[in-house]
Order: structure tokens, then C-alpha cells, then sequence
């Protein structure tokens, strides 16, 4: 079963279970690639077990298809953020006995990585940490180096068509202009002294993606005309739009991007490790188009999976918007109207901020106001704290996500949109009235 990893726990040494595990049952032995003592082994268990539970290959069993140093650094994290003390013990009394957390490699045909070190009672220097974690991290290297010459070696017999940018060369011309210098009066000689002459490089204009498709829609083609899917898609450049989700760092340093709609076909985007600044922004639940040379390959759970290596990403542009001064309008004009564009439905209204606020839950809260009457309130959640500090009261935005209707502590009714998102925009029609600004509390 190579590729697994089981996290497991025990308040016993690391070699009695691992001996425990061994058993005639299992088709590879189990080695014990990180061990480390925590307060409370149970809850930390839990808390890996739900963080890596997309790649849990059996909800009954606790292994994972992932790499032993993803469980590593998680673990690690844990480690540390420190432990609180003992309570004071009685005397004559033993001190309660601390469990361990194991994250055990079952491990065929591969690189061994060995027990940094064994659990006992007693605390480990400094010394014995230092020197069990750079043997770790060696073991762990060569076996990453071993993993990564042979996926060369499979990428090298299947490789796909690459594809070719135009790029733009430049060789510059070198004119020689003649000098004529007289050495005498009788002899004179002739010199040549090159004098480059170079043309400016041409600047090129970005332009914009070609049409995107949905990944619905390639799902669909999967599932209807498998023929028809891989000629459209299959061996091809593809541009294709969806919602993360799955994001983590590969073990080569790159990024890997999922696109996934219960069973059957899913998308995978392979970022290189160069765009680290396109990667780090983005979260599950972001929509996004991905796009490069696709092929179709099985993932770790036998499913066909749409494979863009050297893939590249890029924002889904928002649909267009409505100013606010243009809701107001209708909702004084018609309500019904009004409540049929705008209420429970996805909105994306463009105004200037008049009201900034910290909510008591952590959130952050963004106004548009207009005299009296309709106000629009957007509700950012606590991790949209890097969108939010930058803004200033005046500052023109986009505020978009699924709109009820609702009355604020004015009396006045309120276009709420909870779990806002918000994007900026050059410009937009200033309030006529600006209100003045209030915190809610």
C-alpha cells in the first residue's frame, strides 16, 4: 500500500505499537515516520483527522492518501503552540502518563523513514530533539528524491505535446561608419569604428483569456459522450472555470488546484512553484478559471481526472453591476419590482462606502447610505480581514453575495448581504447626501 499514511495514538512505547500493528494482516510493515508527545492525543487525533479528511481512503480506518511530511508539519504545529503544566501532584503519587501521536507510513518498495525517537516519560533534551529531527528531515529528503526520479522517469514516457509561446527576439544591427585618420601627409589610413544602432523592443499588450467553460458543463460532456469530452478536451488547451475545492503545497514545491462535484471526472491544476504569489491568495470556495494543456490520467481513488500540469489561473471576471443610486431608484419606483430583482437573489451592487465597522463576532461590516430609507449592509466574515483593512470610508467598491431584506437598527429598511464579497472599481457615482458615519456596537 504504498502512498498511505496512518495517524494513530497510544499511551504505550512507539515499538509495542508498531508491534501490535504488524500483524499477519498487513501486507507491508508499518514504520514510524514522526512520533511526538501531546497533551491531549485524542483531540489533536481528531484535529488531523478532519483537516486531512478529503484524503481519508476509508472513513472507518485511519489511513490517508497523503505524504508523511503533510501529517509532519500539521503535527509540528501543534507541537508548537506549547503545552500547559502538570497540576501539582500529591506526594507517593505517579504523574499522570502523557499519550503520544503517531503518524505511522505503511511503506512498500520505498525509502524507510525512521522513529525520530522513542516515547518514554521522561522529557527529551534539546540535544536529542535537534539531532532526531535532522535525521528525520534527511530520511524524509532522500526519500522525496527517490519519489521524485521516479515520477520523472513516468512523466519522461508520457509526456504531452508542449505547448509552444511566441516569443518576441530582438538582434540588433551594427552599422560600421568609416573614419579616415592621416598618420602623414603621405600615408593616410583607413579605420572602422562599429556604431550599434538598436531598434526599441516592441511592447505586447496582454489580451484577454478566450471564452471559458464551465466545469459543470465539462462534467456533463464526460458523462453524456465520452468520445466527444476527449476530443474537445483531451490533448487540448483548455480554459476552464469552477470553485476550489482543494488547495495545498505539493511535495516538489509547486501548488495543486482542485476542481471537484461529488463522483466521477475532476480537475486538477498543477501551479509551479513560480507562482506562489497567485496561489497564496486564493481560498476553497473561490471561483477561478484555470487553463493549459490538459490530459486524462486516474487519480489516487481511480478516478478520471482532467490533469493541467503547468497549469496557470486566473480570476472569473464578476458579472456586471448596478450602481446603488439605481436600487433606490427602483425600490422607491416598485417595490414588488424591486424585491423580485434584488431580494433572495445573488446581487452585485457598486456604491461608496459610508459606513465601516468591526462586528461583535469578529466580522467586518461595509454600508452604502443615502439619506433615508433603503441602505445596503455587507457582512464580510473574520477572514476577509486582508480586503477589509485596506478600505476607507469614500472609497468606491463592489459588494456582491446573496441579498434578504432586512431593517437596521434605524427603522429603515436594509438590503442585507450576508457573507459578502467585495471587489474594487475605478469609479462610481458619488451619494448625493452622504450620511455621517456610525459604528454599531
Amino acid at each position: 500500500m504504498p502512498g498511505l499514511v496512518k495517524i494513530g495514538r497510544t499511551t504505550r512505547t512507539v515499538e509495542d505499537r508498531i508491534r501490535e500493528l504488524n500483524s499477519t494482516g498487513v501486507a507491508a510493515p508499518f514504520e514510524c515516520a514522526y512520533a511526538a508527545r501531546v497533551e491531549d492525543a485524542a483531540a489533536v487525533e481528531t484535529a488531523l483527522h478532519t483537516y486531512f479528511r478529503r484524503y481519508r481512503v476509508n472513513s472507518n480506518r485511519e489511513f490517508f492518501a497523503i505524504e508523511p511530511k503533510q501529517a509532519i508539519d500539521k503535527l509540528q504545529g501543534f507541537e508548537a503552540r506549547g503545552h500547559p503544566p502538570d497540576p501539582p501532584q500529591k506526594e507517593g503519587t505517579t504523574p499522570p502518563r502523557k499519550s503520544c501521536l503517531l503518524v505511522l507510513g505503511v511503506l512498500a518498495c520505498r525509502a524507510i523513514i525512521g522513529m525520530i525517537t522513542s516515547i518514554s516519560t521522561d522529557t527529551p533534551t534539546p540535544t536529542q530533539r535537534r539531532a532526531a529531527a535532522a535525521e528525520i528531515k534527511k530520511t524524509i529528503e532522500s526519500a522525496r528524491v527517490t519519489r521524485e526520479s521516479a515520477r520523472a522517469t513516468a512523466a519522461a514516457l508520457q509526456s504531452p505535446t508542449p505547448i509552444h509561446t511566441p516569443t518576441v527576439t530582438h538582434t540588433p544591427t551594427v552599422t560600421n561608419t568609416p573614419t579616415i585618420t592621416s598618420t602623414s601627409t603621405d600615408t593616410p589610413t583607413i579605420t572602422h569604428t562599429p556604431t550599434p544602432t538598436y531598434t526599441p523592443t516592441p511592447t505586447l499588450t496582454p489580451t484577454p483569456l478566450p471564452p471559458s467553460v464551465s466545469f459543470t458543463e465539462v462534467r456533463k460532456e464526460y458523462s453524456a459522450n465520452e468520445a466527444r469530452f476527449k476530443s474537445r478536451l483531451v490533448g487540448q488547451t483548455v480554459y476552464i472555470r469552477g470553485t476550489i475545492s482543494v488547495l495545498f503545497e505539493r511535495s516538489n514545491g509547486g501548488y495543486q488546484v482542485e476542481f471537484r462535484q461529488g463522483d466521477g471526472l475532476e480537475l486538477t491544476c498543477q501551479l509551479p512553484a513560480s507562482a506562489r504569489s497567485d496561489f497564496l491568495p486564493l481560498s476553497v470556495g473561490d471561483s477561478v478559471i484555470v487553463y493549459g494543456h490538459a490530459t486524462l490520467d486516474l487519480n489516487i481513488f481511480s478516478r478520471d481526472d482532467l490533469l493541467i500540469r503547468e497549469c496557470q489561473i486566473a480570476p472569473v471576471p464578476l458579472p456586471p453591476s448596478v450602481s446603488f443610486a439605481e436600487v433606490r431608484q427602483e425600490y422607491s419606483a416598485n417595490e414588488a419590482r424591486f424585491k423580485s430583482r434584488f431580494v433572495d437573489q445573488t446581487v452585485y451592487i457598486r456604491g461608496t462606502i459610508s459606513v465601516l465597522s468591526r462586528r461583535s463576532n469578529g466580522g467586518y461590516q461595509i454600508e452604502f447610505k443615502q439619506g433615508d430609507r433603503l441602505d445596503v449592509t455587507c457582512q464580510l466574515p473574520a477572514s476577509a480581514r486582508s480586503d477589509f483593512l485596506p478600505l476607507s470610508v469614500g472609497d468606491a467598491v463592489i459588494v456582491y453575495g446573496h441579498a434578504t431584506l432586512d431593517f437596521n437598527i434605524f427603522g429603515d429598511d436594509d438590503l442585507l448581504i450576508q457573507e459578502c464579497q467585495i471587489a474594487p472599481v475605478k469609479s462610481v457615482e458619488q451619494a448625493a447626501r452622504p450620511a455621517p458615519k456610525r459604528t454599531l456596537n
